[in-house]
Order: C-alpha cells, then structure tokens, then sequence
C-alpha cells in the first residue's frame, strides 16, 4: 500500500505521524528565494501578456512574497490580475496595480 500526503504547514503535523515507519520518505520544497522569485514573476505576468502599472516593480513585489511557495504567488497575482481585467476597459491593456496586489495579499496570505 502506498499513501502520498502533502501539506503546506508540515509544523501542524501530529508528531506521531512522522516517527520512524509512518511515512519513510520525506520531500520538503522550501520557497524560492527572493531573486529567483521575481524571475518567476516576470514569468507568469509574460506568458499572460500582463504588466504591473507604473510605481509597481517585480522586485518590490517578490521581496512581500518572499517566503511563499510558488503556488502562493500564482494565486496572489490571479487574483490581482482578475481585479485588473474587472476594472480595465475591452480596448485598454490590462494593467496590475498596487490596489490589486494590496486586495489579493489579504486574500491569498490571510
């Protein structure tokens, strides 16, 4: 029998579920650091042919990312980004700003 568990706060896990012959393989993914973080977001804000308005800077926004996972950042700047399409006439481009970040930290990190 094999069992796959993952968590995002293994500092919640009972401790007797780790002892010696629960789960013998153990795979810990640590956030990436800021630097490499902001490549990631000029990645995911690329491929979806997206920019941060004037005053917003990738680097700025990796260092309040820092120490999220990959999936954390994702989500925080989809929601940001489903703000901007909300408020953002059809003929203009869609434009992240600071308001969109601000309201999908709350959310995302809450």
């Amino acid at each position: 029998m094999i069992f796959i568990a993952a968590t995002n706060h293994p500092e919640q896990i009972d401790a007797a579920l780790l002892r010696a012959g629960r789960f013998t393989e153990k795979v810990a993914f640590h956030p990436p650091p800021a630097h490499e973080l902001a490549g990631a977001i000029d990645a995911w804000l690329s491929a979806r042919g997206v920019q941060l308005d004037a005053g917003v800077e990738t680097g700025e926004l990796a260092g309040f990312l820092s120490g999220c996972t990959i999936a954390d950042v994702q989500g925080v700047l989809q929601y940001a980004l489903n703000r901007a399409i909300a408020r953002s006439p059809d003929s203009s481009p869609v434009l992240i700003c600071r308001d969109d970040l601000d309201a999908a930290l709350k959310v995302v990190r809450a």
